[in-house]
């Protein structure tokens, strides 16, 4: 008797670690699918945008006949940004002629070569343009290393968003540019911030969106990127890793253009503002965005550029919308 209750208590026992063992490797398999998908999705968005960090170097644009300086911009004690000024090299720097200026702002997670592809066209045709790397992003992570990518408002002389205005009093102090003349392109976060702060501000002659935002709610929680595994769906679930939608959420009136809009005489914004958006944009959908800026806005049809195909990275169509730019500029400044 006392063998076989031997036999029983060590067949629990068993059947104990059996059940411990299979509850942790579920886990560590759970763990396992879910760190693949979220590389699945890791590897969609970059295959996606496309390699663009090689394709333009510094090093590779001398024969471009341009002129890259570095500059460092402070934001306050603790913050500083890195940027590039760029202008072409028969730019005398002097102080009894000056020029038209743009800035050039990067989308979410991105960084200031990402602008070169419209950075150099529009510097080779006369302007001094300015690029940088928002806080947490390229270079300006190095100079402070507690800033998070999605810093978009903190306060109001804090976060991605306010420190545009610092930006824009830097690049006005430049002697080479005409403070009277000065312009701002962003891209997708970057787009956002030129129809949001750039507006508002008084040395912003003209801000051209490019896949911006309209509203950070209308952005992601829409009924299109709800379907699971659809491309919206897809896109959101990567932007999900890198932020915090209930952080920006909580502050969605201190950066989102439909709020800005609402406080700004609607004419005045109609005279600032020029839009870009591919109406297959899989991340900042078309009908959620666009369509919401152009219902309350009424922009002319020549303030407004809509390709059918390119998706948030505008893939293909850069020719064509940095034709549309070059236009815009010359008109306005």
């Amino acid at each position: 008797m006392a063998l076989f209750l031997g036999f029983v208590a060590f067949h629990a026992y068993i059947q104990s670690k059996i059940q411990v063992i299979n509850y942790w490797m579920t886990i560590i398999l759970f763990s396992l699918y879910i760190i693949q998908f979220v590389l699945f999705v890791e590897l969609f968005v970059k295959t996606n945008d496309g390699n663009w960090q090689n394709l333009l170097k510094l090093e590779d644009v001398d024969s471009l006949n341009l002129q890259i300086t570095s500059v460092k911009i402070k934001i306050d004690e603790e913050i500083s940004l890195k940027g590039v000024i760029i202008k072409g090299k028969n730019v005398a720097d002097s102080k009894k002629k000056q020029y038209p200026g743009v800035i050039l702002h990067h989308g979410f997670t991105a960084k200031k070569e990402k602008m070169y592809e419209y950075a150099f066209p529009i510097a080779l045709k006369g302007y001094i343009v300015l690029a940088v790397d928002a806080r947490g992003h390229g270079e300006s992570r190095s100079l402070y290393k507690s800033a998070k990518m999605d810093d978009w408002y903190l306060g109001d002389d804090e976060g991605i968003f306010p420190d545009f205005n610092k930006i824009v009093d830097f690049f006005a102090k430049n002697s080479l540019v005409d403070e009277e003349r000065i312009a701002c392109k962003g891209h997708s976060m970057g787009g956002t911030i030129c129809l949001s702060y750039g507006i508002t501000h008084p040395k912003i002659k003209i801000a051209i969106g490019i896949s911006a935002l309209y509203s950070f709610k209308d952005f992601v929680y829409n009924s299109s990127n709800k379907i699971p595994f659809s491309l919206p769906w897809l896109y959101k679930t990567a932007l999900r890793v890198k932020m915090s939608f209930k952080k920006e959420m909580a502050v969605e009136e201190k950066f989102s253009p439909k709020f800005f809009f609402q406080k700004m005489d609607k004419e005045k914004v109609r005279e600032k503002v020029r839009l870009v958006h591919t109406k297959n944009d899989h991340l900042v959908l078309f009908q959620y965005n666009f369509k919401k800026m152009q219902k309350d806005l009424q922009l002319p049809s020549h303030y407004i550029l809509t390709p059918e195909k390119g998706d948030h990275e505008l893939r293909g169509q850069e020719t064509l919308i940095t034709e549309r730019i070059l236009t815009w500029l010359e008109n306005e400044l």
